[in-house]
């Protein structure tokens, strides 16, 4: 146990009520805020909304001490600087005055926080974040956060007069452990799942090292007593206020970005510029270690401090194998491609004056997306040829990558006239007239073939091209066959923006359906492009076409800035029919569409 600041150890009361308070405040972050569907405010506050930096809570659902904890560290920590800065003579009741700034900084962050949640459309989301809008949620919401902040003042102040450690940064440290913990068991399910690339894993391990170094020193460096003076007035009360000090560092960028939202910023934060936060925490330790090594020492160490230094990297990257493990990654990276046998084949494919050099090259690259070893023999106008090793069914192969792929971004037509149910005349068979995604009244079949015929009589208006999209539901409880819908739409031409305007593909994988999707960065003028057309047609929707199929019509909720765009990939297929489909696509939209249409001509197997 620590020692007091006469020297003598903590008492058990002083433990007691330490623990209490903080078992009270986990109690408190797991009560939901009420009047809110949490499942759709985590797929809204994902989408760039810019709400998920606002809060403190790891919780995936927000509760109501979300909002207190930030609030709390500033303010906290500015009356005690201004307590141990301000002459004896001069000063005046900052606790009051700080609690005060304290309750007006947090109905400012509640109240806009309510009227973000109001603001989101359900239309986009399939059911709303705010179950009864008005003053009612708008009062018991902000109520609820408010009072929940005021809570986490109450708490912190009864461990600081409790002596073990100052109240904000015992809560602080307590959060800070939950919320790391599951932040590395998110990362690794993340990178398990393909939406991460492991370079962010190696880069968030970084917020380890203030922890380890001020472990480190303290086992090295004991103090003889608590507490220890650290500038003026300012004292440390125990080694907790030493081991969280040096994340105050790292909340800067944090911090910013609440600044940031509540000045009308709703882009997130990079992660790049979220991880400065780890190298400042880091910084702010290291110095610490520097200042700790000058002061007395005790005559003993303990050893319980080397054994924190070494326990903290490994639970760190136990919780990355953990989420890792837990979203399939592990049996992933040893589960054969797709494709992948012992087979060899020579491959003929014909095109009517295509370019054989060029879409040779481009198809070698996307087979070796699929993991299958290709080369090109030959290559002259019109015809190219191949061969393939390790590969167990050439012929699904080349299916996968012979198409165009032609990527295109169009706006959907406000007027679907042309594609309207006309009164009085029936639709032909296989059709039916209902609900058609967001169009309330059109013509719907299962298979797409059924709506060749309305799409042929249509009278297409000038700048207008017309596209089919299929969604498939998802499989109920009782087992039973998802049910399949395509509709026809009508869509502006030219498109804003096409496949020469994406910079790089990738496949990763959605965070809440977990299927396979391909992740697009466009080009620096793509991007521009990209978010001045989203904030022209706010609440319209973008249909992403490739070869001529939508492939999903999001809405658009705000001006899409970052460069970035993700396709959401077809209907009626399994997971691994999704993932090959994706992968497919991702190396033919990062190499470009083919110059020409390309069909198979001749396969030979090589050997026995």
């Amino acid at each position: 146990m620590e020692q007091g600041s006469t020297g003598g150890r903590f008492g058990i009361r002083a433990w007691l009520v330490t623990a209490g308070a903080v078992a009270i405040a986990v109690v408190a972050s797991f009560i939901p805020l009420p009047g809110i569907d949490h499942e759709m405010l985590a797929a809204a506050s994902a989408q760039g909304g810019g709400l998920a930096g606002l809060f403190s809570t790891a919780l995936p659902a927000l509760s109501v001490t979300s909002l207190g904890l930030m609030s709390l560290m500033l303010v906290r920590g500015a009356v005690a600087v201004l307590e141990g800065t301000v002459p004896g003579e001069s000063k005046l009741p900052w606790r009051l005055i700080g609690f005060g700034v304290f309750l007006l900084l947090c109905l400012i962050q509640a109240a806009g926080i309510v009227l973000w949640l109001e603001s989101v459309d359900a239309s986009s989301w399939g059911a709303p974040v705010v179950l009864s809008p008005g003053w009612g949620f708008r009062l018991t919401a902000v109520g609820g956060l408010v009072g929940g902040a005021v809570l986490m003042w109450a708490l912190a102040t009864w461990i600081s007069r409790a002596g073990i450690g100052s109240g904000p940064l015992v809560l602080f440290g307590v959060w800070g452990v939950w919320a790391g913990l599951r932040a590395f068991f998110e990362q690794g399910r993340a990178v398990g799942l393909q939406m991460l690339a492991p370079v962010h894993v190696v880069l968030s391990l970084v917020d380890v090292a203030p922890l380890v170094l001020v472990a480190f020193a303290l086992w090295r460096w004991p103090r003889p007593s608590w507490p220890v003076p650290l500038w003026r007035d300012l004292r440390l009360r125990s080694s907790v206020d030493l081991l969280v000090l040096p994340y105050l560092a790292g909340l800067v960028p944090t911090f910013s970005g609440q600044i940031g939202w509540l000045f009308g910023a709703r882009t997130p934060l990079p992660l790049e510029l979220i991880y400065v936060g780890g190298f400042l925490a880091t910084m702010a330790a290291a110095a610490l270690l520097i200042w700790w090594r000058r002061g007395p020492r005790a005559d003993s160490r303990r050893a319980g401090w080397l054994l924190l230094a070494v326990l903290a990297p490994v639970l760190s990257v136990l919780a990355l194998a953990g989420g890792f493990q837990e979203s399939g990654g592990l049996d992933a990276a040893f589960t054969p491609g797709p494709f992948e046998g012992d087979a060899a084949f020579e491959v003929t494919l014909l095109s009517d004056g295509g370019d054989g050099a060029a879409d040779g090259a481009a198809l070698v690259r996307r087979l070796e997306a699929l993991d299958v070893h290709a080369e090109v023999v030959s290559a002259a106008r019109g015809r190219i040829e191949l061969r393939v090793e390790e590969i167990a069914d050439a012929r699904e192969a080349l299916r996968e990558v012979l198409p165009r792929r032609h990527l295109a971004f169009h706006l959907v037509a406000e007027d679907q006239g042309p594609l309207a149910p006309k009164p009085g005349v029936d639709p032909p068979p296989g059709v039916r007239i209902g609900a058609a995604f967001e169009q309330r009244d059109g013509f719907v079949a299962d298979d797409p073939d059924a709506l060749e015929p309305i799409i042929a009589a249509a009278a297409i208006p000038a700048h207008r091209v017309i596209s089919v999209e299929c969604r498939t539901g998802d499989m109920n409880v009782r087992g039973e066959e998802p049910i399949r819908e395509c509709c026809a739409r009508l869509l502006e031409d030219p498109p804003i923006l096409t496949g020469a305007d994406v910079a790089q593909s990738r496949v990763q994988r959605d965070e809440y359906s977990g299927r396979p999707v391909v992740l697009l960065d466009f080009t620096r003028s793509g991007a521009r492009t990209f978010a001045d057309v989203t904030a022209a047609a706010v609440h319209r929707h973008l249909a992403i076409v490739v070869d001529g199929v939508t492939q999903s019509a999001p809405l658009i909720q705000e001006r899409i800035s970052g460069g970035r765009a993700q396709v959401t990939l077809g209907a009626g297929h399994d997971d691994s029919s999704l993932l090959r489909e994706a992968e497919a696509l991702s190396a033919a939209l990062g190499e470009g569409a083919l110059g020409a249409s390309w069909e198979l001509g001749e396969i030979r197997p090589i050997g026995s």
